[in-house]
């Protein structure tokens, strides 16, 4: 009788057969653990720039920081201001950020426009609430004069449902990036579908896109010149909803040119603006007055 040396082919199809239904269960699984891997880390990074916010505010006589504002050519982000706060700027970026160095390129945008930066980070991938880290261009050489006033922590009548930083992203919008207007930047959700959002409490936590916390109804409608239809509409602080290029089927954008594809000036992904429990249902956008009083009273139609 002879001896049997090797395995059939019918036996080795059946084995590579398994091999690709055993892969095919098994690869989903791993690309899910590599994301909630880097979901922890964005929980961390945020938990970091929450903790930085937090004792810039304890400094500062309870006032939060500014989101953004700019003194001449100058452009000084949230993330300048609580930079003595931290560790690393790499803090600031998010590993499942769709580019290289896991963020947008903050001094390129700027010199974009011809202006710069403070030069404390380059990258970042998180986006902060205008309506509580407000806004400064009243000092600032841009065309858009605008400011809102600084928040303090006792002006948040529910800090634990306020947002102050969230998974997002930056317009390239018009063949420019627009830094100083508010409604240019929008939440991404990068994560299995969901955003690391820190509140102005303090805590830091991953939410369903399609399930953030809403802030409850809006105690005041928006008065002056909105956009994003989900920001007019819309009767709560925050919420999601898919512009019409993304919704047959509904979906997020891949890759930073996808997002681009959106004109802010109409739709918008998310409204993660606002304060719960007051006025603020966006952001309050004040004119800015002439250099002997450069911050006049926010007339009315200033709450947007």
């Amino acid at each position: 009788m002879r001896e049997r040396k090797g395995f059939t082919l019918i036996e080795l199809l059946v084995v590579i057969a398994i091999i690709a239904i055993l892969a095919a269960i098994l690869f989903p699984v791993f690309a899910q653990a590599r994301e909630k891997g880097r979901q922890t880390v964005c929980v961390s990074n945020m938990r970091q720039i929450s903790t930085a916010i937090l004792a810039y505010t304890a400094d500062y006589d309870g006032y939060y920081p500014r989101g953004i504002y700019g003194v001449s050519q100058v452009v000084y982000h949230l993330f300048d201001l609580i930079y003595p706060y931290v560790k690393s700027p790499g803090i600031y970026t998010c590993p499942s950020y769709p580019a290289a160095n896991n963020g947008m390129d903050w001094q390129a945008r700027l010199a974009h426009r011809g202006y710069q930066s403070a030069r404390n980070f380059r990258y970042f991938a998180y986006v902060p609430n205008y309506g509580l880290l407000n806004f400064d261009f009243c000092r600032s050489n841009v065309g858009y004069k605008r400011y809102s006033p600084p928040m303090s922590e006792s002006a948040v009548p529910r800090p634990a449902e306020t947002i102050a930083v969230i998974d997002g992203y930056w317009y390239y919008n018009a063949g420019t990036y627009w830094f100083e207007y508010w409604f240019k930047i929008d939440v991404w959700p990068r994560h299995t579908l969901g955003e690391v959002i820190v509140y102005a409490d303090g805590h830091a936590k991953w939410s369903y896109h399609l399930g953030i916390p809403n802030g409850g109804p809006l105690l005041r409608r928006p008065t002056g010149t909105t956009t994003c239809t989900l920001r007019t509409q819309n009767p709560y602080y925050y919420g999601f909803h898919y512009p019409p290029n993304f919704r047959n089927p509904p979906r997020v954008p891949k890759t930073e040119a996808e997002f681009n594809t959106v004109d802010p000036h109409a739709n918008c992904f998310g409204d993660h603006f606002g304060v719960p429990g007051t006025e603020i249902a966006n952001v309050l956008n004040c004119p800015c007055g002439p250099p002997n009083n450069p911050y006049p009273p926010c007339p009315q139609n200033a709450y947007e």
